[in-house]
């Protein structure tokens, strides 16, 4: 049986992502401000706000879903593992290729990629929760 601890520690623990979503949020809606108002393109660390407050707001509504340790949770995780892990690996080489022919930077590259798979990844859980 669980304590009261415990029961309290697991509603505190999903109510984080929702605090922790707005502030990404608005920390990507800030930069994007500043870009319009410099009249240039975003900096590469919006991609990364914005994939941060994707993940906490998908964590905050799958949070229940995933801290359970039955089977319906397991093949969620796995088939979302498997689906990410195919479509990362397709972003890899995409951006590898626009890297080669259009000469973008590396970091600007890298950056974007990893935006791209914290929101693959998430978005495939988030599918999956509704598919199963």
């Amino acid at each position: 049986m669980k304590s009261r601890t415990q029961k309290k520690y697991r509603k505190f623990e999903r109510r984080t992502f929702l605090p922790l979503g707005v502030f990404f949020s608005l920390l990507t809606l800030f930069y994007l401000f500043v870009a319009f108002m410099a009249s240039s393109v975003p900096s590469s660390q919006t991609y990364v706000n914005a994939a941060m407050a994707f993940l906490s707001f998908v964590m905050y509504h799958l949070y229940p879903q995933l801290i359970a340790k039955d089977e319906r949770s397991v093949l969620i995780k796995d088939k979302a593992m498997k689906t990410s892990m195919f479509i990362t690996l397709g972003l890899i080489v995409v951006a590898f290729g626009l890297t080669v022919i259009f000469g973008l930077s590396a970091t600007w590259m890298f950056t974007l990629l990893i935006s791209a798979i914290v929101i693959t990844m998430y978005l495939s859980l988030l599918y999956y929760s509704k598919v199963y």
